[in-house]
C-alpha cells in the first residue's frame, strides 16, 4: 500500500517557480504568489514560447527543409 501524503499552506505552488525552470528561461514572464493578472501572464508565456520556436525554426529551416513552422 502507498503512503501518501499532501501539502497545504497559503502560497500559490506552480511549476514555473522553480530553479530549474528559471535557468532553462531566465526571461519567460513570470509573476510570483499573485494570481491576480493570472490571465495576461499566461498569454506572455505563450507568445514568449512561440517567439522562441520561431526563432529555433529560422535558424534550422535551411539543414531541414521538410520541417514546418510552427503553427502562429
Amino acid at each position: 500500500m502507498n503512503n501518501l501524503s499532501v501539502e497545504v499552506g497559503d502560497q500559490i505552488r506552480s511549476d514555473l517557480d522553480s530553479d530549474s525552470a528559471e535557468k532553462a528561461y531566465p526571461d519567460l514572464p513570470n509573476i510570483k504568489n499573485d494570481w491576480s493578472k493570472h490571465d495576461e501572464y499566461v498569454k506572455l508565456r505563450v507568445r514568449y514560447l512561440k517567439e522562441k520556436d520561431m526563432k529555433a525554426y529560422k535558424y534550422i529551416k535551411h539543414n531541414f527543409p521538410d520541417f514546418k513552422p510552427p503553427n502562429l
